[in-house]
């Protein structure tokens, strides 16, 4: 039932859109997702809790492109779901949008030495040989003192030129709110 109602209202959206393309259809910003039989049966299968996800999201894209071609399905790589599924590949109007979110920012992503950004870059690289439409949601703010100095100024173009280097084709930096 969940299927149909969301695939029901991504196409709703679909054919209201007037100033921008893409539609959501993304996991919650938590760390609760789906573990009845089913869904563990995919996860266990593709060695990440993105295997229903993406699953779910590519049922949804299917629609979308039979009745709006034009369009593309935007979902987060994100938290749990940012480990890319060992088959399952997103459709071609699906846009995965990859979150750096535990990355370290003192070094570069690239550098080997910090677990945290090795982590990310296993799955960055994972995401560029797997999506069409790849993206990223980079962290430029500290969410426990926006008014906290956060270091990661000399890494700035160093991360983007990565991003580039990975076939990324758009990022988002999310900085410090309201102060």
């Amino acid at each position: 039932d969940v299927l149909k109602i969301v695939t029901r209202e991504t196409l709703a959206e679909c054919e209201s859109l007037t100033d921008y393309n893409t539609v959501s259809v993304s996991q919650n910003d938590n760390d609760q997702y789906c573990q009845c039989p089913s869904c563990e049966a995919i996860n266990t299968r593709e060695g990440s809790p993105m295997g229903s996800l993406l699953a779910f999201v590519n049922s949804v894209a299917d629609a979308a492109a039979a009745e709006h071609p034009h369009r593309e399905i935007g979902t987060l790589a994100y938290q749990y779901s940012r480990k890319p599924p060992k088959t399952l590949r997103p459709r071609s109007n699906v846009r995965v949008q990859l979150c750096s979110i535990e990355c370290c920012v003192i070094h570069a992503l690239d550098d080997p030495t910090c677990p945290l950004n090795a982590a990310f870059m296993r799955d960055l690289n994972g995401w560029s040989n797997l999506a069409e439409r790849l993206s990223i949601w980079h962290y430029q703010v500290n969410f426990s003192d926006y008014t906290l100095i956060y270091p990661s100024l000399r890494w700035i173009d160093h991360n983007v030129r990565i991003f580039v280097s990975h076939n990324v084709e758009g990022i988002f930096m999310q900085a410090a709110g309201e102060t």
